[in-house]
């Protein structure tokens, strides 16, 4: 039960994966978790980004279980909300704060490429359960043959029989496990759930549910500045860094290798913004005398930009093509 997370807001339910979080106010008495659920149960509800961060408690409540089901108290943070409208960016992160108790998180983590028709398994809490009942859903499927892991969002289809009830339709049933963590065997956690594609009568005859690999969240959250991760084997450690002061110190990179090697690839992952870096391809860095100096979370990317007379401009270049030939021929 502790790997879940019920999500809640004024009329919808969803739930969402706890993971240990470091955090700079990290002391003997409180520990951090970072919890991760879907974004569009706050868009569905119209509640505007501003206010949610502004006061994220008037807006979404959690409920965190020990083992004994019993509530645990929490403390919000932060709280993360993306700008994206993509299908696999449709997450958002709230870092909560738990004094004098630890959860007990048993199971591990992969970004291997699942194989197709692998079994998974995924529960969380159904939307129609509400209020003080904590009772959750356990379903499995296996992965679909179509799934392709250089997408950020898969499918896989449930094989378990959850109709127990006829007057429910599966919108009822299913609504509340998107968020949901994707587990496969061994109780390794893969990704989590993103939606499930309705009909227009509510139903889902084909029993598909798409979700969103674990490597991509966790790549969109750190490329969004709200936290920085590493893996290790079957674990994962976590750093929530957003709204924390950057240290000024400078990160000095040696890369030894031919010209298109990816020398400048490699440097410029380090940047938040690396996208918009035009500093790399087909050796173009090694054939230039240009020093980058890169900002590894500047927010707003900016450039500095010198202008020149066409005279000044000439006799700039000429000192630079005879300081480089000096060099080469001392």
């Amino acid at each position: 039960m502790t790997n879940i997370v019920r999500v809640s807001t004024f009329n919808s339910t969803a739930t969402g994966i706890i993971l240990p979080c470091q955090f700079e106010k990290s002391n003997e008495d409180t520990n951090f978790y970072i919890v991760i659920s879907s974004l569009h149960l706050l868009w569905n509800n119209g509640i505007d980004k501003e206010r949610i961060l502004e006061n994220v408690e008037d807006y979404i409540m959690l409920d965190i279980f020990d083992p004994n089901y019993n509530r645990i108290e929490y403390s919000i943070e932060d709280v993360f909300v993306g700008d994206s409208l993509l299908k696999e960016d449709d997450v958002f992160a709230i870092l909560v704060g738990i004094k004098n108790f630890t959860l007990t998180l048993n199971h591990n983590i992969s970004f291997e490429e699942p194989l197709p028709k692998q079994r998974v398994e995924t529960y969380g809490f159904p939307g129609i359960i509400t209020g003080e009942t904590i009772d959750k859903i356990s379903l499995c499927g296996e992965l679909e043959l179509l799934s392709n892991f250089k997408n950020a969002v898969l499918t896989y289809r449930i094989t378990d029989d959850y109709h127990h009830y006829s007057d429910l339709k599966d919108y009822q049933i299913l609504e509340g496990l998107s968020g949901s963590p994707v587990f496969t065997e061994n109780n390794t956690l893969i990704g989590i759930n993103q939606s499930i594609p309705y009909l227009e009568n509510e139903g889902n005859p084909f029993k598909n549910i798409y979700f969103i690999t674990l490597k991509h969240v966790m790549n969109y959250l750190r490329e969004s500045g709200c936290i920085i991760y590493e893996q290790l084997g079957t674990a994962l450690k976590i750093r929530w860094i957003m709204g924390t002061p950057i240290s000024g110190e400078d990160l000095s990179i040696l890369v030894i290798g031919g010209s298109g090697a990816g020398k400048s690839t490699f440097i410029k992952s380090f940047a938040l913004n690396n996208d918009q870096i035009n500093s790399s391809g087909d050796g173009q860095t090694t054939r230039t005398e240009i020093e980058y100096k890169l900002t590894r979370y500047q927010k707003k990317p900016k450039v500095e930009v010198t202008f020149y007379s066409k005279d000044d401009f000439y006799k700039t270049d000429c000192q630079a093509k005879c300081d480089s030939s000096s060099e080469k021929d001392s």
